[in-house]
């Protein structure tokens, strides 16, 4: 039977047989086939939208809804994010408590809260078969069985409600909607704080003009992204400077990634400004790298040409 095709966003390490055979004997468990044969090829890591959403009956829900972030494999992700099914996988599994009758593997959106095993000892479990596991729910409540084996598993994986097929013109529809999320959808009260904290007037409106100009789902970078980071952040650095790069895209609450995607929130979507990590962390390297974002005693700020020529491209 042919593999699954995985599509990652930030794969890990790819690697040869003799790697796996040196993983499994230090987890002292054979991986499924197609798991061995996924991180062969790929090094697993941070997946695509593409394929990283799931759903499954559960506590009185019939389509309970995952989204799966990152398949433990080899290595480090390209990003250098810890990817070790061996090395990070053990760590999570000490700090979580997790049994050893299981193997950690998967881990969800909303992290360890909710995470992925393949079982290996559970009596009540079909041997090597894929369990839910929800971290905040006591005993076996919390434990659900989601495929019977990891190919079961990988062919329940489909598109994430916020994925974008580049390959798909955007249609009338969708720049409806943008228009409509960058001229209504409210800003978070952090960034109207430090809108108003500037001296530029008329601030928000050139941000929100700038939104407009960029699309549906962010997945490359473009002038209209640079242009609408570079007026956003304007806006943060008279409030509280970011540190560094961390601070960008970190899932941390006072992230950049985090702050736009709470904005521009409208009923009909579950997420408001849309786009990639990558595409946030090249406007941010490629500002410092040309000397337009510089450190200074209390974070990073934007010089003001910079400023000055996005105002003028938001018009």
């Amino acid at each position: 039977m042919p593999h699954r095709t995985i599509d990652f966003e930030f794969p890990g390490k790819k690697c040869t047989s003799l790697r796996i055979r040196s993983l499994e004997k230090a987890l002292g468990k054979k991986l499924p086939e197609e798991y061995r044969e996924l991180i062969k090829r790929s090094g697993a890591g941070i997946l695509s939208l593409k394929n990283s959403f799931l759903t499954f009956p559960y506590d009185g829900d019939d389509s309970y809804e995952l989204s799966v972030e990152q398949i433990l494999g080899n290595g480090q992700t390209r990003e250098g994010d810890p990817n070790d099914l061996v090395d990070y996988g053990r760590f999570l599994a000490d700090e979580y408590e997790i049994p050893d009758e299981v193997l950690l593997f998967g881990i969800s959106e909303s992290g360890m809260h909710e995470y992925l095993a393949i079982n290996y000892g559970l009596e009540e479990y079909p041997h090597l078969s894929v369990l839910y596991c929800d971290d905040e729910a006591e005993g076996p409540e919390g434990i659900v069985k989601i495929a019977d084996s990891f190919a079961d598993f990988l062919n329940l994986l489909g598109p994430h409600p916020d994925y974008v097929d580049e390959d798909e013109e955007e249609t009338q529809e969708d720049k409806n909607y943008v228009h409509k999320r960058s001229a209504q959808g409210p800003l978070v009260d952090k960034l109207q704080r430090a809108i108003q904290l500037t001296p530029t007037p008329g601030l928000e409106s050139h941000i929100r003009r700038a939104a407009e100009k960029t699309t549906l789902k962010v997945r490359k970078i473009s002038p209209e992204l640079f242009t609408f980071l570079d007026l956003v952040y304007w806006a943060l650095q008279h409030d509280a400077p970011l540190q560094g790069i961390e601070d960008v895209a970190g899932n941390k609450p006072d992230s950049l990634d985090e702050l736009l995607t709470h904005s521009f929130l409208i009923e009909e979507h579950k997420a408001g400004f849309l786009c990639s990590v990558a595409p946030y962390e090249i406007w941010w390297n490629t500002r410092v790298d040309e000397g337009s974002l510089v450190q200074k005693g209390d974070g990073f700020y934007l010089n003001q040409d910079v400023v000055d020529k996005a105002l003028e491209e938001s018009l």
